[in-house]
C-alpha cells in the first residue's frame, strides 16, 4: 500500500535516497511476490547515480536481477505507461528470449 501511494502521489525528497536504496535491494534480491512494484517509483527518482546502478545490474550473473533491471530502465523510458502485474508480464513475455 505505500509503495502505491508513493506511485501515486510521489516520492518527497527526503525519503528519495531510502527508497532508492530499497529499490536497488529489491532488484538484487531472489524474486519476491510483487517485486514488479517498486518499479513504477523510478518515476520519481532524480538521483543518476540511482539510474548508473540499475544500469550496472543489467549486466549482473543472475539472469532474473538482469530482467528486473531492464524492465525499470523501460519504465523510466516510458513514464505515460502504467506498471501493472500484467505489463510485467507482458513486458517479461517479450524480453525473456533477448536478456
Amino acid at each position: 500500500m505505500l509503495l502505491h501511494r508513493f506511485r501515486r502521489a510521489g516520492v518527497p525528497k527526503g525519503v528519495e535516497p531510502q527508497l532508492a536504496e530499497l529499490t536497488l535491494a529489491a532488484l538484487r534480491r531472489p524474486y519476491r511476490c510483487k517485486d514488479w512494484r517498486y518499479a513504477s517509483l523510478v518515476r520519481h527518482f532524480h538521483d543518476p547515480l540511482f539510474f548508473h546502478e540499475v544500469e550496472r545490474l543489467t549486466y549482473a550473473d543472475d539472469p532474473h536481477v538482469r530482467l528486473r533491471a531492464q524492465f525499470v530502465l523501460h519504465v523510466a523510458e516510458h513514464p505515460e505507461r502504467n506498471v501493472t502485474r500484467v505489463s510485467w508480464r507482458r513486458w517479461l513475455d517479450a524480453n525473456q528470449l533477448t536478456a
